[in-house]
């Protein structure tokens, strides 16, 4: 096995730098400068001392590895993807003077924009090097301190941003940091750029920020190198097998994303409100597509319906390789004003995003599924999402709560499963066809209703027995109770129907 060093990269924080402000086009900026972060201004960096024949970059144009067998080669680049990069140099010299170039370009083009390194030496073992690589990342992420920043003196300006000094005066005064974002926020043909377009024109006007995030991707992937190398005992087809499955996922997701554009584009275009409403642009905003890390903006609506489209679309394209055959994903939503602070919205949906992945888990162990969470913000910031549903969704009358593997609420049904099967408990299509028999309801009835859960059960079998009584005949999953184990979906469905358009 040739000698060398192979070193991983990781961008720190990503999420407090893409969403740590509230203004949207700052958080483009912010996106764009991190999907440039390697596949730009690392690549430039290598190729400022070294041509293609001499450290190989285009290394999604072909999976084969080179560095083993080619002695012009210094270098070669594993993959690129999810905010990682892994490279194999032929020394640390080589290594070092990239990383000086790197950091300056960062410095320069992307400012806050923090990223770490560490490195193992090559050898025959590549699995067990890989896991030692990992761990010692793992370690320096955990003890890494991000840098502070001189705040000014009494005389200088501050950003209204980052509260950092600011260096120039253009719709207020700017830091680097945010001039540069700013500078980077590109438009996305066929989408809308301002959150307040988002919205819609009239009644409750709510945006969805939806996050979605592949379940157990570090596991897959050690998964892919174990049994690679159980096969060959050949590191260079590890490697081969590692890029085949990062290309394979980056595509995924992205023509997963485009698809759900599509299907909305088509659906929009045959409805006559919603063709008045967004006559030039579907309503959708993409904020970041990282591998299998996507976040977007949409019409609230339509926030739910996307995931479902964008799960069956993933799914679809999942079934077709068998590397990827049982991957799935989970997905959280925040529904909130327009006018909502960006970066609490976007911190709820990534905590709805990994409620839905803990019931995933706790239900159906590693295999997981394709789950969604949601939470509705009618007023107020939210600091927890844990404790706002605890006093919101639990009732004093049920506080003997059952126990479960998962954390859930008196009235809520949520998580659910979206692409799940119908005898699941937990599967949307039921919910689904509980708010088309509630639709039915007037709303006022539903109104007592949804008051009738904060009294007590008797009130509730009341109301449902009245309701009855006229021929609207509720039932869930052929069940009489209105609490299943301790959960009712009634409430749920009701709470939400009023922000859920099924289109499809």
């Amino acid at each position: 096995m040739r000698k060398g060093i192979i070193a991983l990269y990781d961008i720190t924080e990503i999420q407090n730098y893409v969403y740590g402000s509230n203004k949207l086009k700052d958080n483009i900026g912010a996106s764009n400068l991190v999907e440039k972060c390697f596949d730009c201004f690392f690549i430039n960096s290598i190729k400022k001392f070294y041509k293609e024949e001499n450290f190989r970059t285009n290394w999604d144009q072909c999976t084969e590895w080179k560095y083993e067998d080619d002695p012009n080669l210094v270098g070669e680049i594993v993959y690129i993807g999810g905010g990682n990069a892994l490279v194999v140099f032929e020394n640390t010299e080589i290594w070092k003077k990239v990383n000086y170039e790197f950091s300056k370009m960062l410095m320069i083009q992307a400012p806050g924009l923090n990223c770490v390194t560490e490195y193992e030496e090559l050898e025959s073992n590549f699995g067990e090097v890989l896991d030692r690589l990992f761990k010692k990342m793992s370690l320096k992420k955990y003890c890494y301190n991000s840098p502070i920043f001189t705040k000014g003196l009494c005389i200088t300006k501050e950003c209204s941003v980052t509260k950092n000094s600011a260096v120039i005066n253009q719709d207020g005064f700017l830091s680097y940091e945010i001039y540069m974002k700013r500078e980077n926020a590109k438009s996305f043909e066929g989408e809308i750029d301002i959150i307040d377009d988002l919205a819609g024109e009239k009644g409750d006007r709510y945006i969805g920020v939806v996050h979605i995030d592949g379940n157990n991707m570090g596991k897959n992937i050690e998964k892919i190198i174990k049994e690679t190398l159980q096969r060959n005992n050949d590191y260079r087809q590890a490697i081969k097998a590692i890029r085949e499955f990062s290309i394979l996922i980056r595509e995924s997701y992205e023509k997963a994303y485009e698809n759900m554009k599509k299907a909305f584009e088509c659906i929009i275009e045959k409805t006559e409100e919603y063709k008045k409403l967004f006559p030039n642009k579907i309503p959708f905003r993409k904020i970041l597509i990282k591998g299998d890390d996507v976040t977007y903006i949409c019409y609230g609506k339509l926030a739910i319906s996307s995931v479902e489209i964008f799960f069956k679309e993933l799914n679809k394209i999942f079934k077709e390789n068998e590397m990827t055959k049982n991957l799935n994903a989970c997905a959280g939503i925040a529904f909130v004003k327009p006018h909502y602070p960006f970066s609490s919205a976007y911190e709820i949906s990534e905590e709805c995003c990994n409620s839905a992945k803990a019931k995933a888990k706790a239900i159906n162990g590693s295999e997981a599924g394709f789950y969604l969470d949601f939470h509705i913000l009618r007023g107020g910031m939210v600091e927890n999402l844990s404790e706002t549903r605890n006093k919101i969704y639990n009732v004093p009358y049920l506080s003997h709560k059952e126990e479960k593997d998962f954390e859930y609420y008196n009235l809520l049904w949520r998580p659910f499963e979206i692409l799940g099967d119908k005898d699941e408990k937990y599967d949307f299509e039921s919910i689904k066809n509980l708010m088309e028999d509630l639709r039915y309801i007037p709303r006022s009835r539903l109104k007592d209703l949804r008051e009738a859960f904060l009294f007590g059960q008797e009130e509730i079998k009341e109301n449902i027995l009245m309701m009855n009584r006229r021929g609207y005949n509720l039932k869930f999953k052929d069940e009489e109770d209105i609490f299943i184990d301790g959960q009712s979906p009634y409430f749920d469905a009701i709470d939400f129907m009023e922000l859920y358009d099924d289109l499809f």
